[in-house]
């Protein structure tokens, strides 16, 4: 078991520790109202010094060594295969591409354990904000009933919904590797192509009005839509014209739109997750764009589900959920 690197509190240290047990109760609340409060204030302090663009090299060291994680949508089982080789050593860091609720019957869990990596290892867990790091998507697809049950007390339960929304608020939107992989949730947006634009969004998010007030109607709406449109937009490799829009009513990004985001923000690939129709992996645009789906089976749609490891040596590898090499993506 990977030892805390610095002081963490017994709360968290518990959920780590006490991992296995959560797929044993899944009709009990894991905790109290005030811990999940205590542990959202833990969290924003640590969120309040990492960027909504994080360079991992300029978090720590460890992030040469990285496996990047596509949805988890609630499934235990799954994330405790994907953080075994984390907490046993055999990799250095983690990065979560979001979506870790809804859908599931472990979505609380799930969340509370993820949330819990972050907090005793700041400096080697990142954790991004997907489309369903969202309280309205929420109550659409599981994870909202999942509480209502959990916390049938109403002022409990509002209680609960502030501490998640603040959470979600305070995670950040995409993680840079020091092997020049742009990790995100889900697209290009359509009207912001450099990153470093996207630093001014605030956190927590819901500050938006407040921080971009000096802004125009025009250029804060562009901003807004590109806050969104990051955990939304799905890429296509048959041609579609700009505003063309995808199943669930976002934008399309292509090639071109691939090529001139990684030109302009000076790296060599994206990593997302997101799109289960796509399956638990798919390479596009010649490598470009990789894709990845971590939760398996996974709504009759996916039986095998996968994630994507960096190593110091630049190497990136694709391995299944017990950390077995599947194939090498690209060559050295």
């Amino acid at each position: 078991m990977r030892s805390f690197e610095r002081k963490v509190p017994k709360l968290i240290k518990e959920i780590i520790l006490n991992r296995e047990g959560y797929q044993n109760l899944p009709q009990i609340a894991p905790l109290w109202s005030a811990q999940l409060e205590e542990i959202q204030h833990l969290f924003e302090k640590i969120q309040a010094h990492i960027p909504n663009i994080v360079y991992l090299e300029q978090i720590s060291k460890h992030f040469s060594d990285v496996l990047i994680i596509g949805d988890i949508h609630g499934d235990i089982m799954s994330l405790l295969k994907i953080i075994e080789p984390f907490l046993q050593e055999q990799v250095e860091s983690l990065v979560f591409l979001g979506d870790y609720v809804d859908r599931g019957r472990y979505n609380f869990q799930c969340l509370l354990l993820i949330i819990a990596l972050s907090i005793a290892w700041p400096d080697r867990v990142i954790i991004l904000r997907g489309n369903h790091e969202d309280i309205d998507i929420n109550q659409l697809f599981g994870f909202y009933q999942e509480l209502e049950a959990f916390f049938p007390i109403t002022h409990e339960f509002s209680k609960v919904i502030a501490s998640i929304n603040e959470i979600y608020n305070n995670m950040s939107l995409i993680a840079i590797t020091p092997n020049h992989s742009i990790c995100m949730h889900a697209g290009i947006p359509k009207n912001i192509t450099n990153l470093h634009l996207l630093n001014y969004f605030p956190k927590p998010h819901y500050n938006f009005s407040q921080n971009f007030s000096n802004l125009s109607k025009t250029d804060k709406d562009k901003v807004w839509e590109a806050f969104v449109q990051l955990r939304w937009n799905d890429p296509t490799e048959v041609y579609k014209f700009p505003t063309a829009r995808s199943y669930h009513g976002y934008f399309y990004y292509n090639r071109s739109e691939i090529i001139r985001f990684l030109k302009e923000n000076r790296q060599q690939r994206i990593i997302k997750s997101h799109e289960s129709l796509r399956g638990g992996f798919e390479s596009l645009f010649d490598s470009m764009l990789l894709h990845i789906f971590s939760t398996e089976p996974y709504d009759y749609k996916i039986e095998k589900a996968f994630v994507i490891h960096e190593s110091p040596s630049s190497q990136i590898t694709l391995r299944d959920l017990n950390f077995n090499q599947v194939k090498i993506l690209n060559s050295q």
